[in-house]
């Protein structure tokens, strides 16, 4: 297990990719933990840095007062600068979504691409992020009981 030390104890998190690569940051839903992505996982390019953390009271992560959306901003701006080390794209999906805007709001000198996933039945999602004239664009297509995830970064 891999824990950062917080205020209020520790925070779980798990790195896979190579060491030097770029970092993307993937933050769950409310009442899931970091397991939550371990089938998309298999469909990500290779090449990349990807971290996925447990929320504040949620997985093996420690229970800490996070009553506010900027607490999990603080856990995540701590991961960023102490274990991934730059900007990095983050993805939220749900409350994680929450989490990912605001830290682009507060903090965009931590955030090379944002992805926010929100559900939407009957439509074929296309995310786009933006930022100083890059584009990001991250394709989801549902095909019957299978999701196949297209990312071109």
């Amino acid at each position: 297990m891999l824990a950062l030390s917080r205020p209020y104890g520790v925070l779980h998190y798990r790195l896979d990719g190579p060491a030097d690569a770029p970092v993307v940051v993937m933050a769950n839903s409310l009442g899931t933990d970091l397991r939550l992505w371990d089938a998309v996982m298999p469909l990500l390019p290779a090449g990349l840095r990807y971290l996925r953390y447990d929320k504040q009271g949620h997985g093996l992560s420690d229970l800490g007062r996070a009553d506010r959306l900027q607490d999990h901003v603080d856990d995540v701006v701590a991961l960023i600068e102490q274990v991934a080390r730059g900007p990095v794209v983050m993805v939220g999906l749900s409350i994680g979504g929450l989490i990912a805007q605001r830290l682009a709001s507060t903090r965009p000198d931590l955030v090379r691409a944002l992805v926010a996933l929100i559900e939407q039945p009957d439509r074929r999602d296309t995310l786009i992020a933006r930022r100083e004239g890059a584009i990001y664009r991250f394709d989801i297509h549902l095909q019957g009981d299978r999701e196949t995830v297209f990312i071109d970064v």
